[in-house]
Order: C-alpha cells, then structure tokens, then sequence
C-alpha cells in the first residue's frame, strides 16, 4: 500500500483546524444559556459544557459532512462504472472521510465525560465512532472504496436536523421556538426512516451485487479487511440505527399527542 504524501499532512492540518473551532465553540458555549427539563441552568457542569460545545460545533460541521457526502457520491455514482465505485475517489469523498475520522476520534474522550450518565447509549456510540473511523481510514489510506464510505455517510442528514433539535430544546426557553422544534423533530424521523433504515438496506444490496456481478473489483483485489469488516460496519450501523428510531418515534408521537400516556394517565 503506498500512502498519499499528502494524506499525513492534511490528517494534521484538518486536527488542527477542527480542534481549534472546537475551542473557540466550548469557550462560546460556556457563555450560553442552558435550560435542562424546562428550567434555566444557574451553573454548568463540564458535562453541559461539552454539551454546548456540541451544539454550536455540530450544525455547521453535518451540514459540511452531508455536502461532502453527497456530492461524492452523486459524482462518483453518475459515472456509471463498476471502477467508479470500487476505485473512483475525488476531493469530496477524501475530505469526507478526513473530517468524519479526525471528528469521530478527537471527540471520543469528549462525549466519554458528556454521555457519563447515559452508559449505554455512551457505549453505543463508542462503538459506532470507533468501527466506522476505522472504516473510512482504510478507504483514505488505499484510495478504495470512496464511493461506499460517502453512500453510508450520507446517513449524516440525519444529524443536522437532530443537531437543530437539540440546539433549540437546550439554548430556548420552551415553547418559544416552537415551529423548528416541530419541523426538525418531524425532519429528523422522517429522514431516519430513508437515509438510515433503508439506505444501509440499499447499500448493502448493491454492494452483495458488484461482488457477485463483478468479483474481480469486488472481492479478488480487497483486503479481508475490506471484504468483510465494511459490510460488518453498516449492518451495526443499522442495527444501532434501528434501536436510536425507538425513542425518536416516542418522541415524535409525544409531541403529537399520539403515545396513549395522557389517556392511560385519565383513565387511572
């Protein structure tokens, strides 16, 4: 495997860039106002920090994701080639990959403190940044596969709607912003349902296809890595996905009035 002489370079430019507006977003996060069940935050623990920094990182970091992702994919998919998907790789699909990988690890330590409460859904998404960084390097240090990394990764729609989400129901009084809470909530289950639930479906339909229709760039030149670990990927990557969709919908019926919980509460 010979290395991009750039790859290395732009791992550390892209480091540097990311964690330096991760800085800036925490120390301006500090100063925002924060209400948690309703009620206005007096004094931040580290954990809502982090919290805040998140929220003001995160939008303009998924939008940036998602844009990479799917021009690299459209791009590489309007060629129409076999090679296109299994060798095809562009500006998009490299910067995709460097800012999911460079994000995903650098902030591993960050959401370990932020998600102490939550150990679970804390493993969960250790597991997720972990395998999936691992993933997406393959693909930057070989030059394969780009193609498959940006189709999974147009999954990341999914994160600016919650990104809004949770933006509003953390920095607003409740109630006031009303409308986007509502149209992101409804965005972020409804493209949940087509850029996760189907899409990993799909992606690995088409995928099972080229290896069977054509094996010579489909298996002969991959690695077992490669073979086996990046379909292992997106199926975790469903099921985790499948299990996120529960309290979504929860919470999606609970803002529309549909869970049953205040009839069950009357009829008590």
């Amino acid at each position: 495997m010979i290395v991009d002489e750039s790859l290395l370079s732009d791992l550390a430019l892209c480091t540097g860039a990311m964690s330096t507006f991760y800085g800036l977003c925490f120390l301006a996060g500090s100063r925002l106002q924060l209400f948690e069940r309703g009620e206005l935050v007096q004094r931040k623990t580290l954990a809502q920090r982090i919290d805040c920094a998140d929220n003001l990182f995160s939008i303009p970091y998924y939008v940036c994701l998602f844009a990479l992702a799917a021009h690299g994919t459209i791009t590489l998919w309007q060629e129409g080639t076999p090679e296109s998907r299994w060798r095809g790789r562009n500006l998009s699909t490299r910067w995709f990959q460097l800012l999911y990988v460079v994000r995903m690890t650098t902030h591993l330590p960050f959401q370990w403190i932020s998600l102490a409460a939550k150990p679970g859904l804390r493993l969960q998404m250790t597991l997720h940044h972990i395998i999936s960084s691992i993933a997406y390097s393959g693909g930057l240090f070989t030059g394969r596969l780009h193609f498959w990394a940006t189709f999974d990764g147009c999954c990341e729609l999914t994160t600016i709607f919650m990104s809004v989400l949770f933006g509003v129901k953390a920095h607003f009084p409740p109630g006031s912003l009303f409308a986007v809470e509502a149209v992101s909530g409804l965005g972020l289950w409804a493209t949940f349902v087509v850029f996760r639930i189907a899409l990993f479906p799909a992606w690995l339909y088409l995928w099972a296809l080229d290896v069977r229709d054509h094996p010579a760039l489909a298996w002969d030149e991959l690695t077992p890595l490669e073979r086996y670990f990046y379909p292992f990927v997106t199926v975790t990557v469903l099921v985790l996905s499948c299990i996120w969709l529960v309290p979504i919908t929860r919470g999606i019926l609970k803002a529309l009035g549909l869970s049953g919980g205040k009839s069950k509460a009357k009829s008590k």
